[in-house]
Parts: structure tokens; sequence; C-alpha cells
């Protein structure tokens, strides 16, 4: 009997005597933004050097996911909004661009439906770079703001927040990077 408590306890001790363990990227996907994305039926893969960063609470634009690259000086952030109407949808992405360029009112372009359907299973899109000048993007001097809308599910505002444009164009071409979350057939 004594044997056997002694070899139970040096199990149990030995990772006590063991040199501890680095800690692996956080790629655990939160449960709110897991939520979100069943409810829109949408997918998320974390690409393979981007970690989770936590969300920043400010007064410019509310988001609700963060991943920042462990490479390069780019930051990603998701919006998830119930909203599918085309007017609407743009109106929003008009008012995060004034909110997030100091007042200055975006250009925006749509993606070709086609293009948009056959990439991240949406039905329409649309696209604008602004300067960085709020509380949403401390520390960054740009932001890139794209929008997907699947009809009767959501839309999903993906904000890329830099400095370079060598960089945003980069991750712009990775498949991981841009198409990282999208529709679910």
């Amino acid at each position: 009997m004594k044997t056997k408590i002694f070899f139970l306890l040096l199990i149990i001790s030995i990772p006590f005597f063991l040199p501890a363990q680095t800690t692996q990227k956080n790629t655990q996907l939160p449960k709110a933004f897991f939520q979100q994305l069943n409810k829109v039926s949408a997918s998320f893969a974390l690409p393979k050097d981007f970690e989770i960063v936590p969300i920043r609470q400010n007064d410019d634009v509310a988001y609700d996911f963060a991943m920042k690259s462990t490479e390069k000086k780019i930051e990603i952030r998701y919006k998830f909004f119930d909203e599918t109407s085309e007017q609407n949808v743009y109106m929003v992405l008009v008012t995060m661009c004034l909110n997030i360029n100091g007042g200055e009112v975006p250009q925006i372009g749509s993606y070709n439906p086609e293009d948009v359907q056959g990439e991240f299973n949406a039905d329409f899109g649309y696209t604008c770079a602004v300067q960085a000048n709020s509380e949403f993007s401390d520390g960054y001097s740009k932001c890139m703001i794209s929008s997907i809308t699947r009809i009767k599910k959501g839309t999903v505002y993906k904000f890329f927040l830099f400095d370079d444009i060598n960089v945003v164009q980069e991750h712009m071409f990775r498949d991981d990077v841009f198409h990282a979350l999208k529709f679910k057939k």
C-alpha cells in the first residue's frame, strides 16, 4: 500500500520538477467570436504567423475579434452585424470610416459580385482605405476596411490596420490571411 501511494505521489509531483514550458501562441478562439461565426454561418482559420490579441475598448468603432502578425506590423479586426441591406451596410461602412479617419468622407468601392461570391461565399461587399486618426487605430497610420455580406445571414467588416502599404499588400495576397474568414457554402 505504501509503495502504491509513493508511486502515485511521485507521478503527481513530476510536473513540479520539470522545467516550465513556454506558452504557445494563443489559438483558442474566444467563445463570443465563435458564437458570432456560427450566427452568420461563417468559418475562420487563424493564419500561421498570427496570434489573437485582446480587444481594445474605444469610442470610435467597436469590434468583436482581433489578430496580429507575429512577424510584421499589421493587425486585423472583425466586426459582425446582422444587417444585410446593401444601403445600410454601405452607410455603416461610411460611418466607421468617418470615425476612424477623423471625419473625411471616404472613397468606397464595391466588389464584383462574382468575385465576392467565389472568394467569400458572400452576396456583395465593399472596400476602402482611410488614414487612421482615431483611438480605434491608435498605433497605426492607415486602415483598409472590407465588408462582406451574406443576405439573410449577416455582414462582417474586416479592418486591416498597418503603417506600410507593402506589408498590407503582402498579406492581401496571402489566401490564409485575406480569406481567413468566409461564409460557409
